[in-house]
């Protein structure tokens, strides 16, 4: 980071901590959080050995109104990169419809995979490399219920363009995204999504794709299928799925651990066309299996944590463009903590 991005950064921390002790009654309010990942990682295919700071994030919410909230989020550690993430205002004309406006995340993917305070495992899923998941645009989000089963609906439309760079596009130029949830995060949840992102800098692409999962007090299942057209070119297009369980069994009489936490995932990797000119079958496997001791009770998606994990590829066509030096798709076994704040 450099000095001028700190000074920045220090002047809004001050700033937000100067209005962020009025009382919870008046406005504005503010609240703060974050999380820290740490991590050291052995790959056996290179026998080499990495430690990193993978995400160091600062987040800051509250409402201006009844009615009318913020947010930001800095990214300030990303492998050692400073980020703006999160720019956005949020009004909430009705209590079933809310409306963004900024910058923010693209909920195509669910947080619990992409999210680094939420993520099951040390490692990202292949279906977070098939996707930009931020942009500046405009979301609106309405919730019902259709007898018993709640609704959530999202659509957005937005540049077409990576965060922090607005540009001029025309309007058949801006990307669309609609979302469809059906159900509570706990007990079984499915969701549908599209989204078409007409990039001048990645290509046209066309995301459409599926979720199902399954969540109890101490267990959950999660799985999904999202398949990535290229119109520019067919060849490219890729198919990516997966499925991870996560079960937590709490820890008696100990001062440091409260949980432990098996977890075990598998994931795939698929484009049109191999790179020696077969088709068809899936060209990447990986197995990922976790052992995790939580630091916290927090809820699952705020849990701070030690995990072991170890990753095993299982590579039929090794696709360069995904995995470009020899550790990226190496098996491994990485140390990590994660702590929320």
């Amino acid at each position: 980071m450099n000095i001028r991005k700190l000074l920045l950064f220090a002047f809004l921390l001050s700033s937000f901590s100067a209005f962020s002790q009025n009382e919870d009654d008046n406005f504005p309010t503010m609240r703060i959080g974050g999380v820290i990942k740490a991590k050291g990682e052995f790959a056996t295919a290179t026998e080499e050995v990495r430690f990193s700071v993978r995400h160091a994030r600062l987040n800051f919410r509250g409402n201006i109104a009844p009615l009318v909230s913020y947010q930001a989020q800095f990214e300030m550690s990303n492998n050692g990169r400073f980020q703006v993430l999160d720019l956005a205002a949020v009004i909430n004309p009705t209590e079933n419809l809310s409306v963004s406006f900024g910058q923010f995340y693209i909920p195509l993917l669910d947080p619990y995979i992409t999210s680094p305070s939420q993520a099951m495992f040390a490692n990202h899923a292949f279906i977070q490399h098939l996707v930009r998941n931020r942009d500046i645009g405009l979301m609106a989000t309405y919730n019902f219920r259709a007898g018993n089963i709640p609704i959530g609906l999202d659509a957005g439309v937005f540049n077409a363009n990576t965060a922090n760079e607005p540009v001029w596009v025309t309007p058949d130029s801006l990307s669309l995204f609609f979302r469809a949830n059906f159900g509570y995060m706990t007990g079984f949840r499915t969701s549908v999504k599209v989204y078409n992102h007409p990039s001048a800098q990645r290509g046209h692409h066309f995301f459409y794709g599926a979720t199902a999962r399954y969540e109890a007090s101490n267990w959950r299942i999660d799985s999904e299928i999202l398949r990535r057209e290229n119109r520019n070119n067919s060849d490219l297009s890729m198919l990516t799925t997966y499925i991870q369980g996560a079960y937590t069994h709490p820890i008696r009489n100990n001062r440091l651990f409260t949980n432990v936490v098996p977890a075990v995932r598998w994931d795939t990797l698929s484009q049109n066309r191999t790179e020696n000119g077969s088709s068809g079958g899936i060209d990447v496997h990986r197995l990922t299996a976790g052992l995790g001791f939580t630091l916290t009770d927090a809820p699952w998606t705020r849990k701070s944590i030690l995990r072991f994990d170890y990753e095993w590829f299982i590579v039929n066509n090794r696709l360069h463009s995904f995995f470009p030096t020899p550790d990226a798709d190496s098996n491994k076994f990485t140390v990590e903590l994660v702590v929320n704040f």
